[in-house]
């Protein structure tokens, strides 16, 4: 693909966020593409978060996005900083789909057990 359908696949990523797009490219496009697709063509590598970088992380990430209490469990943070060692797209997927799986279990405080059953189910499905 080149830089149109990329610019077509945001478009219907944009309006659908559970719409999902699969696209190849050959290497002299595929930063174009990216930039297309709302992407970084960079790759940065990060250090991995300490414990209480991670639970700070979460908190900052709850309360910008309008939450005003805690919703991870002290034990939940510190099993979710170890799931994800740290790293900040482990550990934002894992918290969203925790925050996902407990919404739809109506649970007013995201576990540690929780935590460990979205991880089997993640270690289940790849």
């Amino acid at each position: 693909a080149q830089e149109p359908a990329a610019e077509v696949a945001r478009t219907l990523v944009d309006n659908d966020e559970l719409f999902t797009t699969i696209l190849g490219a050959v290497p002299e496009f595929s930063t174009r593409m990216a930039v297309c697709l709302g992407a970084c063509p960079l790759r940065i590598e990060l250090p991995a978060l300490g414990l209480d970088d991670t639970g700070r992380f979460l908190m900052h990430c709850l309360y910008s996005a309008g939450c005003s209490r805690e919703i991870f469990s002290d034990p939940a943070i510190v099993r979710l900083h170890e799931i994800s060692g740290g790293k900040l797209k482990q550990l934002s997927h894992l918290a969203e789909l925790a925050l996902l799986v407990g919404a739809a279990n109506q649970v007013t405080r995201i576990d540690s057990e929780l935590l460990e059953a979205v991880q089997d189910e993640l270690i289940q499905a790849a």
